[in-house]
């Protein structure tokens, strides 16, 4: 079977997406797939002027802000895992206030308790790798795959192996799994000085990497950040959820591999 692929920059980073068929159902389901990860992404980058995100932080302090449906869907995702992790993942995290300062009202309103900067990078490109899953599913494709900067996601039960950086040596890869039907995000911290929990504020120095398997790239990309900050204290919102991680540590020269809560079957 034919594989067709595709790349474009888009979230700040290069999406590839690739369909295996016929070019004539492949080629028009890539451009939908790659239409819906840019209205993602003027609807939620805090950076574009007029988006969703940029209207909350410039207005959403003074007066309830209207968004668009899908924004508020991952904003609620958003402060569920807010709440469950303990304050672990924090779309507020910088700014004065947290994830608990912003208010979700009727009719797709948002309102800020005091002037703060909220930034969706942390689920938003998770949630465009599902969409653009979800227009290739929509137009008859069967087997795709949609990588965005590492947060990717598989349509199809073919198995694809994944590679993933050595926490201690990034520019190693190493075989780690095979992911069907699924998705996957990695969160670490190998390329920064430390990882600052916005729950505690307490800076952590190591490099360990924690990539998170689960039924959609939105929950890798949220539950990898948890993980990375947490470990073994993320099990219950990873059973909760129907996740799976992988934490990788260098340690003595060696890699270091656990899985969290269990190997997935």
């Amino acid at each position: 079977m034919n594989l067709h692929r595709r790349a474009r920059p888009l979230l700040g980073t290069f999406v590839e997406i690739s369909c295996r068929g016929e070019a004539s159902r492949c080629l028009p389901a890539i451009e939908a797939a790659f239409d819906a990860i840019a209205r993602v992404h003027a609807l939620m980058s805090p950076h574009e002027k007029g988006s969703d995100l940029w209207r909350m932080n410039e207005g959403a302090h003074r007066a309830p802000v209207r968004v668009d449906a899908e924004t508020t869907y991952v904003l609620e995702t958003a402060l569920a895992l807010h709440r469950e992790s303990g304050g672990a993942f924090d779309v507020a995290a910088g700014s004065r206030g947290t994830s608990g300062d912003i208010r979700l009202l009727s009719g797709n309103r948002v309102r800020y308790s005091w002037p703060m900067r909220v930034d969706l990078g942390g689920i938003a490109k998770g949630y465009a790798v599902d969409r653009a899953i979800a227009e290739l599913a929509a137009r008859g494709v069967t087997r795709a795959t949609v990588n965005a900067g590492g947060d990717l996601r598989v349509l199809g039960d073919d198995a694809e192996l994944i590679h993933l950086r050595d926490p201690g040596a990034p520019a190693r890869l190493h075989p780690a799994l095979t992911l069907a039907s699924g998705a996957m995000a990695t969160s670490a911290g190998y390329f920064s000085r430390a990882i600052v929990d916005p729950a505690t504020g307490i800076a952590s120095e190591e490099r360990d990497s924690a990539s998170v398997v689960a039924p959609t790239a939105m929950l890798a990309d949220a539950l990898a950040k948890i993980v990375l900050l947490r470990g073994a204290g993320s099990r219950p919102l990873l059973e909760r959820y129907n996740a799976h991680a992988l934490v990788l540590r260098a340690a003595s020269g060696a890699l270091l591999a656990r899985w969290l809560p269990q190997s997935p079957a």
